[in-house]
């Protein structure tokens, strides 16, 4: 009984590119735990199953933000009302978006040996409190639509996706801004939706974008959600209809984490409960897994999570 579970996505980023890597994690857990390779929703699904049987200690996710996300949601599925484990994050994705926001930095492998290490002597965790992002029966850290999702719909098509790539396609979209080129017309599409925040139906009935975060940090050091942590209970919500050429003069804040307006960003701010009823298909996000849906979404804060620190 007890002991860490190891999650572990061979597709991820950084996984997917050290083939090694997999053994080595096993390694470092020796018999201080269960590893599963998880191919597959199925086999996660089988992974968390044992997890609450065996009553583990740490759930140990090697995997990128969408395995994270996909990760918690089956644990609060199988959990329910059941005490949960802590979490440990090691980083094996290509941006790593989650870990990066809450200032873990460590190697993956060098995060599991002080993990295993520091379970084996019976020494105790340092640990942050996370609240959760809830959307629907998912949970994660951040959502979004319209430009969000539009933007990782097209990341994900190029042929080598990271960083860099990431960074140049923000790039091309300021310049792209500056010089009035065709570049983000696809991107920015307006989505029609009627959207509910806190019990207040909103008047504006199409929107640009949609972000909801219960972290600070989107990627690539942009803080658009600098309140995340500001109220229990409540997320850092933007929606609006801000151009590529009104965000433009917004970058540094964006980047920094500083308060901003414009007659164009419609809500800046904290909320607890937001419902977006789409008018037609659209694209959203989680934790940069892409989905898309003609019907309801519920965004609220989910569960708080105990998350090991490096």
């Amino acid at each position: 009984m007890g002991g860490i579970g190891i999650v572990y996505n061979p597709r991820a980023g950084r996984n997917n590119h050290a083939p090694g890597r997999e053994e080595t994690f096993r390694r470092i857990l020796g018999d201080n735990g269960v590893f599963f390779r998880t191919d597959d929703i199925h086999a996660l699904a089988r992974a968390v199953q044992v997890f609450s049987k065996e009553k583990v200690d740490v759930i140990a996710v090697g995997g990128g933000d969408g395995t994270l996300h996909k990760v918690l949601s089956a644990v609060m599925h199988v959990y329910q009302d059941s005490p949960l484990p802590m979490f440990a994050f090691l980083r094996s994705g290509t941006m790593n978006t989650v870990p990066n926001s809450i200032k873990l930095k460590i190697n993956a492998a060098s995060f599991l040996t002080r993990i295993v290490e520091n379970y084996k002597n019976n020494r105790s965790f340092e640990t942050i409190a996370q609240h959760l992002m809830r959307v629907n029966d998912h949970v994660g850290f951040l959502t979004g639509a319209g430009v969000v999702a539009r933007f990782l719909e097209t990341y994900y098509a190029a042929p080598r996706p990271g960083p860099v790539h990431a960074a140049g396609m923000v790039t091309r979209m300021i310049f792209s801004a500056a010089f009035r080129t065709g570049y983000n017309r696809a991107l920015f599409k307006p989505f029609p939706c009627r959207m509910t925040i806190d019990g207040k139906v909103m008047a504006e009935n199409k929107y640009i974008y949609v972000l909801g975060c219960t972290v600070r940090e989107l990627g690539l050091g942009f803080t658009p959600t600098p309140r995340a942590y500001e109220k229990p209970g409540c997320f850092h919500l933007l929606a609006g209809n801000m151009t590529p050429s009104d965000l433009v003069p917004k970058v540094p804040s964006l980047w920094l984490g500083k308060a901003f307006s414009h007659p164009r960003m419609i809500y800046n701010g904290i909320a607890s409960r937001v419902t977006i009823d789409f008018h037609e298909r659209t694209p959203w996000m989680m934790d940069g897994d892409l989905y898309a849906t003609a019907r309801r979404l519920t965004l609220s804060v989910g569960p708080t999570i105990s998350v090991i620190r490096g």
